[in-house]
């Protein structure tokens, strides 16, 4: 343990008393075998997605910082219309940061403040057309913070 630090305790449940991680991660993929592949990918799934939380909890402060990443993946499928060339809108990788810190005034009341979409980017799309991939729509949700207070009666 580096020099002046503080040695590391658990609480009753043996959890660190610095706090709590997450993470997770997905991936998902395909393989020809009993189930054959589609013509074009299925809409909405994203071939890999983590997760990473980080949670602080003691003494009526709780604080939390949330990671989300979320691959490229298909957002829309025109390639079952009639008399049109097959269009493919894909969403392109996008990182989100969420973040919470909250403190128990007393046993009725507790105060918060979320930040939410904190790196502030922008969910970017292409359109996949013939061979070719054109700017498609840009959506801002923008950064968001709340402040607030629940009571307890």
């Amino acid at each position: 343990m580096p020099p002046g630090m503080p040695p590391l305790t658990c609480d009753a449940l043996g959890r660190a008393a610095f706090g709590s991680s997450t993470m997770i991660a997905t991936f998902l993929g395909t393989s020809r075998g009993a189930i054959s592949r589609p013509a074009s990918p299925f809409t909405g799934l994203t071939p890999r997605t983590y997760n990473a939380d980080l949670i602080y909890e003691k003494y009526g402060f709780s604080t939390s910082l949330a990671l989300n990443r979320r691959d490229r993946f298909l957002s829309a499928n025109s390639s079952n219309l009639p008399n049109r060339t097959p269009a493919l809108l894909y969403t392109d990788t996008r990182t989100i940061l969420d973040f919470h810190a909250g403190y128990v005034v007393s046993r009725y009341f507790k105060v918060f403040v979320d930040g939410t979409n904190l790196t502030n980017k922008p969910i970017v799309s292409r359109i996949v057309a013939g061979g070719i991939q054109y700017p498609g729509p840009w959506q801002f949700n923008g950064r968001r913070v709340a402040l607030g207070g629940t009571l307890t009666f």
